[in-house]
């Protein structure tokens, strides 16, 4: 099954939210229509080719689903392709990963959730840093 160009741009949206936050104003996180995801700081850029096809078909691909469900699905596995391509690119670019501000340690993203390495999820994936995190309303303790 082909990824869906709609899902990847959207989710390089919110990870280009996270990098502004957590590295400055400058950063850029852009996919082309030709599935290549642009990241850049205003001074160096790195692209990377995604792969048209999803990662692994029968764990996001299920005839049981209904559309919306498969939709979140896809989306959610979009997310997660995204985010850690740009934390690779990253290390290709000499910066920093995104990283837990409680830890310091490399964010993971699963989902629609970055995670830190030491067990803990850390906010939804464009919130990183936000007062609200996880999009509630609350701000929490």
């Amino acid at each position: 099954m082909l990824r869906q160009t709609a899902h990847l741009r959207a989710a390089a949206g919110l990870v280009e939210q996270d990098l502004r936050t957590a590295l400055g104003p400058a950063w850029s996180c852009v996919l082309e229509d030709d599935l290549v995801l642009t990241v850049t700081d205003g001074t160096r850029t790195e692209r990377s080719m995604l792969p048209a096809e999803v990662s692994d078909e029968s764990w996001y691909v299920n005839s049981a689903w209904s559309e919306s469900e498969q939709q979140a699905v896809l989306e959610s596995e979009a997310m997660e392709v995204v985010a850690l391509e740009v934390q690779e690119i990253l290390d290709v670019l000499d910066r920093v990963r995104l990283a837990c501000p409680e830890h310091h340690g490399d964010l993971e993203a699963c989902t629609h959730v970055w995670y830190c390495r030491d067990g803990h999820d850390v906010a939804l994936v464009g919130r990183l840093g936000a007062p609200d995190p996880w999009g509630t309303g609350d701000a929490g303790p």
